[in-house]
């Protein structure tokens, strides 16, 4: 009785202090935000340096970098693909489509 109880409130105490620790979506919003204030032309020459920016990350030789080099890298590209994401529209898949359309006759 006595380890069970010790059991149920060591976890009540695990339960408590644990904190949680949740992505920033901070970078993501910058991106959203940034990509609102362009033109279509803006857009797009962008995009055309990322894509350029990427084949030469990609082309790189990356075993003569060191291990900070490499993650730097790796957080560029991350933040590039979040960029092109952002930049892109809203599309809504044909399934999407069609249960809205679905949802629209029974309402109406």
């Amino acid at each position: 009785m006595k380890i069970k109880f010790c059991l149920v409130y060591l976890t009540m105490i695990f339960a408590v202090t644990a904190n949680p620790v949740h992505a920033s979506s901070s970078n993501n919003n910058d991106f959203k935000e940034n990509a609102k204030g362009m033109t279509d032309e803006q857009k797009a020459v962008r995009m055309e340096q990322l894509k350029q920016r990427a084949e030469e990350i990609k082309s790189m030789d990356k075993s003569q970098l060191s291990t900070e080099d490499r993650k730097n890298l790796r957080e560029e590209a991350k933040d590039m693909r979040k960029e092109a994401r952002s930049m892109r529209g809203v599309y809504i898949s044909i399934a999407g489509l069609i249960i809205i359309i679905l949802l629209l006759i029974i309402i109406l």
